[in-house]
């Protein structure tokens, strides 16, 4: 449930009073992109990290992107006005009207990512080369719709392969796997999401002298899967307890390590105060 009240074009209205035109290009053609930032214990959590992917879609997109304190000032505003703490904060750029984009920001209760995950295998595949690749794009249906088959499965989400058969990401998510005892998670060059708990959790790992290997990962070998992990910005690292019907240790030693890592590295890079 969004929050009653949203940052829409730089001012805070009511959500009842908030308005897009029914010609905005991001409603008619899902024309634009955003971010989804974490609220934790009432700090904004890899906030600089966001902007700047959002510069870079925006750039790729051929859109105008705020500055990165509008950005932050955005995100505080809506959570202060949610009551929330922890909390799931989007923010949105669209094309709009003509040279009127839009820009939205809203506040939402913070989903349960506490059990581990089940997940089961697309029957769809993703590109690795399209032009949207790796951006976090408006047009977000065939995502939701590999979701939404993975949850009349009984699973919480889906992973996705890419057009050479190797494992991409999952829907909503990055995902990393141990196989033969090394922690592994698809390269960029697959298709995968840029996300930035991904990269949180490579530097973490690396920084406490877990390798984690970027490379193929190609899918029949992904019956040797000994432990895996989702990472999200909401989720943070949250285990995998069931891959294609088999079980798996949720949490494995290395995930274990892997999330503890990560928690110490988000503690360095949260945001204090609004600005």
């Amino acid at each position: 449930m969004v929050s009653n009240t949203v940052w829409l074009n730089g001012r805070l209205v009511s959500h009842a009073r908030a308005r897009l035109g029914i010609d905005d290009a991001g409603f008619l053609f899902g024309d634009g992109i955003f971010e989804t930032v974490a609220a934790r214990g009432g700090h904004l959590m890899a906030v600089q990290r966001h902007w700047h992917r959002m510069v870079h879609a925006c750039r790729v997109m051929d859109l105008h992107t705020v500055s990165p304190d509008e950005f932050e000032a955005a995100l505080w505003a809506v959570l202060g006005c949610s009551g929330l703490r922890d909390a799931r904060l989007r923010f949105s750029i669209s094309r709009g009207v003509g040279s009127r984009q839009t820009f939205l920001a809203t506040a939402a209760e913070m989903p349960d990512y506490s059990k581990p995950e089940t997940v089961c295998l697309s029957p769809y595949f993703c590109g690795s080369k399209g032009p949207l690749t790796g951006i976090k794009s408006l047009s977000y249906a065939a995502q939701l719709m590999m979701r939404r088959e993975a949850q009349r499965q009984g699973c919480g989400e889906a992973l996705v392969r890419n057009e050479s058969n190797e494992l991409c990401e999952a829907t909503t998510s990055n995902v990393f796997v141990v196989i033969g005892g090394r922690l592994c998670t698809p390269p960029l060059r697959s298709g995968c999401l840029p996300g930035v708990m991904r990269s949180v959790v490579i530097e973490a790992c690396a920084n406490d002298g877990l390798q984690v290997e970027e490379r193929p990962l190609p899918w029949g070998a992904m019956t040797e899967v000994e432990e895996a992990f989702l990472t999200s910005s909401l989720r943070g690292v949250q285990p995998i307890g069931c891959w294609q019907g088999r079980p798996l240790p949720a949490p494995g030693a290395l995930t274990q390590r892997a999330s503890a890592a990560c928690g110490l590295a988000l503690e360095a890079m949260r945001s204090e105060t609004g600005v």
